[in-house]
């Protein structure tokens, strides 16, 4: 009987025995997780602290740019008002307008070469300022100063929409939305001419 006794408590003892062998394995397992995902969580609480730190940077480089170019608008606006002020209060500016030969040769200073841009089979071309707008005053060939006579264009120191297109003086050629954009503008031109005239 005692045989028995000490067989049924040594049978209990390795079963005791196994089962704690599996529960601390078991832990063990179970701690390893428990770092692995304070690892992973310590990860992700960086991540998003990082985030977070680019999303307020973001913010902030975004507010700058806003109100670099709020400013930038204000700015044009300001100088487009400026340049309306003194276009209104130039009658000269209008469209048709005529001038007489001696406010064309006080805006060249008397037909200053200094002055001069270029020189074609028409005449010769010259840069001057009529009325604080900077113009180009193409002068016409004339046998008689007293019929000279010339052409007040708008100043383009970049050239014409031709030298443009050409790539004159090494200009780099325009894209293909900026040559739609232009072809837009101009229809719109056409557009409003056209309907002007049927209205007159």
């Amino acid at each position: 009987m005692k045989q028995e006794m000490d067989a049924l408590k040594r049978e209990k003892d390795d079963i005791f025995n196994n089962k704690l062998v599996k529960v601390s394995e078991q832990k063990e397992t179970l701690e390893q997780q428990v770092d692995d995902y304070g690892g992973i969580v310590k990860d992700l609480e960086d991540t998003l602290a990082a985030s977070k730190s680019l999303i307020h940077s973001q913010k902030l480089e975004y507010e700058k740019v806003k109100h670099g170019r709020d400013n930038a608008l204000k700015d044009a606006d300001e100088r487009c008002k400026e340049k309306e002020k003194t276009i209104s209060s130039c009658p000269s500016l209008t469209w048709n307008t005529e001038f007489s030969l001696s406010e064309m040769q006080l805006a060249i200073q008397n037909f200053s070469d200094t002055l001069k841009v270029g020189e074609g089979g028409f005449g010769r071309v010259y840069r001057g300022l009529l009325c604080n707008t900077t113009v180009a005053i193409k002068m016409l060939r004339s046998h008689n100063l007293q019929e000279a006579s010339g052409l007040v264009y708008e100043f383009l120191p970049n050239g014409s929409l031709e030298d443009r297109l050409a790539c004159e003086n090494n200009t780099l050629p325009l894209t293909w939305q900026v040559r739609t954009r232009i072809i837009g503008e101009i229809c719109s031109a056409l557009i409003f001419l056209h309907s002007t005239s049927l209205t007159q």
